[in-house]
């Protein structure tokens, strides 16, 4: 059977400090307003549940990774969508989850999109943003297997007609995690296992992300029905699988997905699991017994 990925990322908060950057535009003849933005990171799942037991941000810090930071402001006009400003990448390490923006801006009304990655030590990522924040870039193949491929994203409306504004912005992952514990397993085992779920039908990879709108186009020749897992041992349970699903966004309502599949451990199949809903930033668990 072909295996291709669905996104692997394991992540944990890391408490923030301060850190700060300032830039400025010139804004056309006419009256200027200020605005201040703070940009957060949000690294814990919905229900404030932790995107792992193990690290994963705190890991990428101690190995030299660090984040990147970006905003596009956008008006709109006869139902144009126009790029009025695009903010240079902040980039700063994981002693803070937070930066701010300072910028004077013509006073209109604007629709803010930030967005959130991680660069490696010689600064590179694994998303494409060369294109803007209309048309980010996936890896090919979207092979999630490292913590470094985690994202958050955030839009807001943002007015200043009536004058400057400081507003803060809470960045939250478009994924869906999945789990499977089985929480017969309370101690160590003497061996790893090779988990898999498989898809009873083949499921799209991304390859472009338009942050603003939440829209999203999908590879014609990629995509995946399984991706393999080596189980982890978590305190007083045994975690056999985790991974991503990158949910699009509709509206202002988080859209939730419904999939089936089996769970195959090695090479024997093991549980069938039907209709379980995955919703963006937020944790799904199937948990029972399971070998």
């Amino acid at each position: 059977m072909k295996r291709k990925a669905i996104y692997i990322i394991m992540v944990s908060l890391l408490a923030a400090a301060a850190v700060s950057c300032t830039r400025e535009i010139q804004a056309p003849d006419g009256e200027e307003a200020t605005l201040t933005v703070t940009a957060s990171l949000d690294a814990a799942m919905d229900d404030g549940t932790k995107a792992s037991d193990d690290g994963a941000l705190t890991n990428l810090a101690d190995q030299g990774y660090q984040l990147r930071y970006m905003m596009e402001l956008w008006s709109e006009n006869d139902n144009v969508e126009t790029l009025e400003y695009r903010a240079k990448p902040v980039i700063t390490d994981f002693s803070s989850l937070t930066v701010e923006y300072n910028l004077n801006l013509l006073a209109k009304k604007y629709k803010m999109v930030l967005w959130a990655d991680i660069v490696d030590i010689d600064g590179n990522a694994a998303y494409d943003v060369s294109n803007g924040l209309t048309a980010i870039g996936f890896p090919k193949g979207s092979a999630f297997g490292s913590d470094e491929y985690d994202a958050f994203t955030a839009v807001a409306d943002v007015d200043l007609t009536g004058g400057s504004k400081v507003i803060g912005a809470t960045l939250k992952r478009p994924f869906a995690k999945i789990r499977v514990i089985d929480d017969r397993i309370n101690q160590a085992p003497a061996q790893h296992y090779s988990t898999h779920l498989e898809f009873p039908s083949t499921v799209p990879i991304p390859k472009t992300y338009n942050a603003l709108t939440g829209g999203i186009t999908y590879s014609d020749t990629e995509n995946y029905n399984t991706y393999t897992c080596q189980s982890v041992f978590e305190t007083d349970r045994l975690c056999l699988f985790t991974g991503y699903i990158f949910v699009p966004e509709t509206g202002v309502d988080q859209q939730s997905n419904k999939y089936s599949f089996t769970i195959v451990v090695g090479d024997k199949e093991k549980v069938q699991v039907s209709d379980v809903t995955v919703r963006r930033n937020a944790l799904t668990t199937v948990k029972g017994k399971i070998l």
